[in-house]
């Protein structure tokens, strides 16, 4: 009975110190967990395939504090010094002293739920003097029988083109690798009603998508391109294919006239105005208010335009959501509705014309 006892503590003593070494090993959360965000210019390799090939992504994990590289042995982590060196030249980890520190602004769910709080916070305090423009749009799109439109067109071209560009988002100014230079970063959890931007066509004429994911795969088949430069060269869509295509998403009737709104970028406009108005706004809100520069210091982010990146992003969906819950603007149909028709997809849809 005594042995059996002693070769029952033995082989608990085996198990807790082979669960304990197991977690050492897996105490965070793999790549595929969090939400990656990336804006940027890249040759061959996108961070993303940098940061998730081999067991690098373990050993970024495991530098999100300064350590020696032997931290990595106690966590039963497998590296190399050529793997420590390559993600030191890409930018994703530091070299300090005689150890390495992870550079990927990562959010875990503690992080992200307070600077998403904050970044509440901060719209709720500035939203009073960007609210009267958003109104303004809203009747605009009314006036010319684009009401629907009105949240894909103050995202996509106010908020995603305008204003992105007027905040001087310079992939310069962040973080430049030899295989990639912008701003990549991860958070825990994805926004609910996050949303992007997908454009196409030429530089005289495009066509934007505001999707969401929850609505990305209805545009199977769509022809972005060829709709842009149809329309580019007759104002209308004369190719009969192409009509028959377009027409269940409501991109144009069956004469070929369009059915989503056409923006001139370069024309004087009251839509235009109104863009700028919202901009010039947020650009001041952004810079005139120590909010980046408490960012910067709370999450040890060194670029501003990184942390402006960062920011933006938060601030867009947030802002969304209060004129939603105002009930200053509405989410696309093809988000809300339970009949998912795809004729509702051109309320998502705009002609963007570049050059006149």
């Amino acid at each position: 009975m005594i042995m059996n006892r002693n070769i029952l503590k033995l082989l608990t003593l085996y198990f807790v110190l082979f669960s304990f070494n197991i977690a050492k090993a897996q105490h965070y959360r793999p790549y595929e967990a969090y939400t990656a965000s990336a804006f940027v210019e890249y040759n061959d390799l996108h961070p993303k395939e940098i940061a998730t090939a081999d067991n690098n992504w373990d050993i970024l994990m495991a530098f999100r504090q300064w350590h020696k590289p032997n931290y990595l042995d106690s966590l039963n982590v497998p590296y190399t010094q050529s793997q420590l060196m390559l993600l030191t030249i890409n930018k994703m980890l530091k070299a300090d002293r005689d150890g390495y520190i992870s550079t990927i602004p990562l959010f875990d769910s503690l992080a992200t739920a307070r600077m998403r709080k904050d970044s509440r916070i901060f719209v709720e305090q500035n939203i009073d003097h960007i609210a009267p423009y958003c109104t303004q749009l809203r009747q605009l799109m009314a006036k010319d029988k684009c009401e629907a439109n009105t949240y894909s067109i103050l995202f996509s071209y106010i908020l995603d083109t305008i204003t992105w560009e007027l905040l001087n988002t310079n992939r310069d100014s962040m973080t430049i690798a030899p295989t990639w230079k912008g701003a990549f970063y991860l958070h825990y959890y994805p926004r609910q009603n996050a949303c992007g931007t997908n454009t196409y066509g030429s530089m005289q004429m495009a066509i934007s998508h505001n999707y969401r994911i929850k609505g990305f795969d209805y545009i199977d088949g769509l022809p972005f391109e060829e709709i842009a430069a149809e329309y580019q060269r007759n104002g209308c869509i004369k190719d009969e294919k192409l009509k028959k295509q377009i027409m269940p998403y409501g991109v144009c009737d069956k004469n070929g006239k369009i059915q989503i709104p056409v923006i001139h970028f370069q024309k004087e406009s009251q839509l235009n105005l109104i863009a700028l108005n919202i901009a010039q706004a947020i650009k001041k809100d952004f810079t005139q208010t120590a909010y980046v520069q408490n960012f910067m210091k709370q999450y040890h982010i060194d670029k501003r335009q990184l942390a402006i990146v960062i920011l933006y992003h938060e601030y867009m969906w947030d802002l969304l959501d209060i004129l939603c819950e105002r009930k200053l603007i509405q989410q696309p149909k093809l988000w809300t509705s339970k009949t998912h028709d795809i004729a509702d997809l051109r309320y998502q849809l705009f002609l963007l014309k570049v050059k006149e």
